[in-house]
């Protein structure tokens, strides 16, 4: 019996299905604008900064492999793609015409990058790999107007709303629509929100219904319902037809229209953050998806909030009060998990791979879980790859797993269950040649048996641990 399972967890370590991967290649995460990290079942506070990628960012995607970096530069911003795991620079593009902040998040297909820019004369497809310009669309500036992916198409607004196919940039349809913002697209339909929002045929272009008045052009589109605002409004419409399902006040609004920064939606809520409340403070609100019943809110110090972001039951987000603080607020009940203050985190966090980026005005800030850390290489210069047995073992709140690295490469340490689910990836990162310890705490894991694997260039290997309570 022993045999047969230790055969078994070998298998499904072998053989596994990698879980699915958190990435963030547009605006507001996909094409819903729901700014949440579906896949994200292991990022949670408390969180502790694993490593800085030097650069000017203001607007960033990434798909897991690249990161792409919109910065304002003179005499014109900069487009600037980067690898995910060294930060090292691929290729960068001057946008032509561009100036003051680009305005635009670079949107990531699997074989272009596409970005634009304030005072720009339109959308730029650039090849992935070399920058390369693949095609161009003269639709003109697209400040705060961001592409939004959907299969082999692009959503985008300008004077008109447009549909573009991303293999050669001709417009398969576009429906005179002055004054628009970033639409959102679902299986059947994309929907813009400016005075009032809209339903469109995705394929065919054709308007299907105009809904409920609405004074933000930000919103997040569910399952069966779509969240607009309206003055001091939270409202919920059918996707169908645009009926409404209920309205909410936004708690000590009191008839003002606030200004919101950007929204989300994830696990039953929809949130979003303002600028300025009644009150002359920035706040983030979360509201109940069901009957529209207010969940909580919270009011920051001064005035100022960057957009919102979700893993995993915990929104994220900035305020823009000095010191600029960055929260992490329980989805459910508000709960500050952490806060961490910063002089200069600006712009919406985004997640991505289990970690989260924040962008201050020369960095990207790589957050990840706390309880594991990873001490420098020491003076030993290993001849061979090498992951040692854990010590102790068992252990009860931390053990130390060492390994060796024989010559520079990316590493990742992963911790599974004998599932073989993914719980815990304490090192995912290019590492020097050295003799590593990684410190891992299993405070948030029941007591049983766990496998952890490494991997380095072409070595694998993997052992057992026990966790006891």
């Amino acid at each position: 019996m022993k045999t047969f399972l230790a055969i078994a967890v070998s298998i499904l370590l072998l053989c596994r299905i990698v879980p699915a991967q958190t990435f963030w290649p547009m605006y507001g995460a996909d094409r819903e604008h729901t700014s949440h990290a579906k896949n994200d079942t292991l990022l949670k506070p408390p969180l502790q900064l694993t490593r800085s990628i030097p650069v000017k960012p203001e607007e960033i995607s990434t798909d897991g492999v690249i990161i792409a970096c919109a910065s304002m530069h003179e005499p014109a911003n900069v487009l600037e793609v980067r690898d995910f795991n060294s930060g090292e620079l691929i290729w960068s593009f001057e946008i032509p015409g561009s100036s003051g902040s680009p305005g635009l998040t670079p949107a990531i297909t699997s074989s272009l990058v596409l970005c634009g820019s304030q005072k720009a004369p339109g959308l730029y497809a650039l090849d992935r790999l070399t920058g390369a310009q693949k095609w161009f669309k003269s639709i003109g500036d697209l400040y705060d107007r961001h592409p939004v992916v959907d299969g082999g198409y692009v959503y985008i607004a300008r004077d008109s709303l447009y549909c573009i196919e991303i293999r050669n940039g001709a417009t398969k349809w576009s429906y005179y629509l002055p004054g628009q913002y970033t639409p959102a697209v679902d299986d059947q339909n994309v929907y813009v929100a400016r005075n009032v929002v809209r339903a469109f045929d995705k394929l065919a272009g054709t308007l299907k219904w105009e809904g409920s008045a609405c004074s933000s052009s930000r919103f997040s589109v569910g399952d069966n319902q779509l969240y607009i605002i309206n003055q001091d409004t939270v409202i919920a419409c059918n996707k169908k037809n645009g009926a409404r399902i209920w309205a909410q006040a936004i708690p000590g609004a009191d008839g003002t229209a606030p200004e919101i920064m950007g929204t989300a939606l994830a696990n039953g809520y929809f949130c979003f953050t303002v600028y300025k409340n009644n009150n002359q403070k920035g706040g983030i609100y979360v509201f109940n998806t069901r009957d529209g019943a207010p969940a909580w809110h919270y009011e920051f110090a001064g005035a100022g909030a960057y957009p919102p972001a979700i893993a995993n039951g915990v929104v994220y987000c900035i305020e823009t009060n000095t010191p600029y603080d960055l929260y992490g607020f329980d989805l459910e009940n508000g709960a500050i998990l952490m806060q961490v203050t910063s002089p200069s985190f600006s712009y919406s966090p985004i997640i991505a791979q289990n970690q989260l980026f924040v962008m201050t005005q020369t960095t990207i800030q790589v957050f990840a879980n706390a309880g594991s850390s990873v001490s420098r290489p020491s003076t030993a210069a290993p001849d061979a790859f090498a992951l040692q047995q854990n010590h102790p073992n068992p252990f009860n709140a931390a053990t130390t797993i060492a390994y060796e690295v024989a010559e520079p490469c990316h590493v990742t340490l992963r911790i599974f269950n004998v599932q073989g689910e993914e719980v815990a990836a304490p090192v995912d990162e290019q590492q020097e040649r050295g003799a590593y310890r990684v410190v891992f705490a299993g405070s948030r894991l029941p007591s049983g048996v766990y496998i952890y694997q490494i991997s380095m260039k072409h070595f694998t290997a993997t052992k057992k641990c026990t966790l006891l309570r």
